[in-house]
């Protein structure tokens, strides 16, 4: 496991039972490198975002964003889904939106349109 704080490494969990008293050990979020820019909780479940990259702005071929849930409190994560931006050329940070009708709306940076953010939306949670 990387050393914490690496801002490219392997994300990395902690929890709590006892309001912060006392933390688990760190355990591996994903396989992948890269940040985590956004969660939020839902019916029992933690959604999180990750940027699954090595530098700050997106490699065409190699870089996405990833859904992961985690549906035991954190214990554990899976990957729901991998976002799918018709190009990831020059993303950067990223964030989640939950609608009241369930759908999932990711937005990111542009950095060739910065008054505008890519997003696309997800209907199946």
């Amino acid at each position: 496991m990387e050393g914490c704080g690496d801002k490219y490494g392997v994300p990395t969990v902690i929890r709590s039972s006892d309001e912060g008293k006392s933390w688990s050990e760190a355990v591996e979020l994903s396989e992948f490198k890269g940040r985590i820019y956004d969660a939020f909780y839902h019916d029992g479940n933690i959604y999180v975002l990750q940027f699954c990259g090595e530098r700050f702005f997106a490699d065409e071929d190699k870089d996405y964003y990833r859904i992961f849930k985690s549906e035991d409190n954190g214990k554990s994560f899976y990957e729901l889904s991998k976002v799918g931006f018709e190009s990831m050329r020059c993303k950067a940070y990223g964030n989640m939106i939950l609608t009241s009708d369930e759908k999932i709306i990711v937005y990111a940076y542009n950095d060739n349109d910065e008054f505008n953010m890519d997003c696309v939306i997800s209907e199946d949670m």
